[in-house]
């Protein structure tokens, strides 16, 4: 968009930047808009006197109480209630109740206690973004690296419900017809379970490994979680080296998965 790189002259190198942004699709229940921002410096930011803007300038949302750590995230959020009902287990720094969401054509600006324009961000629906945040549960992900922010070829499309307050990691994947999977597969006991939801609706999943023997070595409970395909991610590295057994339930689902711990 013109106005994203116009823009991008008068702005300087990120250092505050929104490496996640999700925007509400029409007619989608349990899906908010929110802005995630990380503190790309070395230094602790108050941002007591911030504001963010969006297009209108006259929308604006006091940043007032809310201090970041170096390489800490936090999130601006606009509906608190549809929020925790699609990440219920979030834990990390919010600021809530955003007064405006994020529209097809629309932009965010952050300014400093002076007013001085810090960073800039111009959404459109021009082919260069990414397609499906605008109409789905995809978020827009920045590439960060101090790339410039005001050019879409620095965005792509995030994960199904996105990764408020963390970096942004890999998609879950299943194969066609798994109800689970696991990943990488021989490991080094860092691994994780992606399990379809759609075939078990609301349902807690419990985790059961087994040794050769058949031994119970190590379970675990997870909560409800609302993703379509949910990663549960494991760290098993403290069992020795040998072939496991891996039971996976959910609901009326079950399967057993063998994992190769190197």
């Amino acid at each position: 968009a013109r106005e994203a790189a116009a823009a991008s002259e008068n702005v300087q190198q990120p250092q505050i930047v929104p490496p996640e942004v999700k925007k509400a699709p029409l007619k989608r229940k349990l899906v908010t808009s929110w802005i995630e921002l990380k503190n790309n410096t070395d230094n602790v930011i108050n941002f007591a006197g911030y504001t963010l803007k969006d297009e209108k300038q006259n929308n604006s949302f006091s940043l007032t109480g809310l201090q970041l750590n170096p390489g800490e995230y936090a999130l601006i959020v606009k509906d608190s209630v549809f929020f925790t009902e699609r990440h219920p287990y979030f834990e990390g720094k919010a600021l809530f109740q955003l007064p405006y969401g994020i529209s097809r054509n629309d932009a965010l600006r952050l300014y400093d206690i002076n007013g001085t324009l810090l960073q800039s961000v111009v959404f459109d629906t021009t082919i260069a973004w990414p397609q499906a945040p605008f109409n789905s549960d995809f978020t827009f992900e920045y590439l960060e690296a101090n790339a410039n922010q005001a050019l879409a070829s620095n965005w792509f499309q995030g994960c199904e419900g996105g990764s408020p307050g963390r970096a942004f990691g890999p998609c879950p994947v299943l194969p066609d017809g798994a109800f689970a999977w696991l990943y990488p597969n021989p490991s080094n006991g860092e691994i994780t379970i992606a399990i379809d939801n759609m075939l078990t609706g609301n349902a807690g999943t419990q985790i059961d490994v087994f040794d050769l023997s058949g031994k119970l070595v190590y379970n675990q409970k997870f909560p409800v979680v609302v993703d379509s395909v949910e990663p549960i991610q494991m760290d098993l590295g403290f069992l020795n080296s040998s072939m496991y057994l891996i039971r996976v339930t959910k609901a009326s689902q079950s399967v057993t998965l063998r994992l190769m711990k190197d």
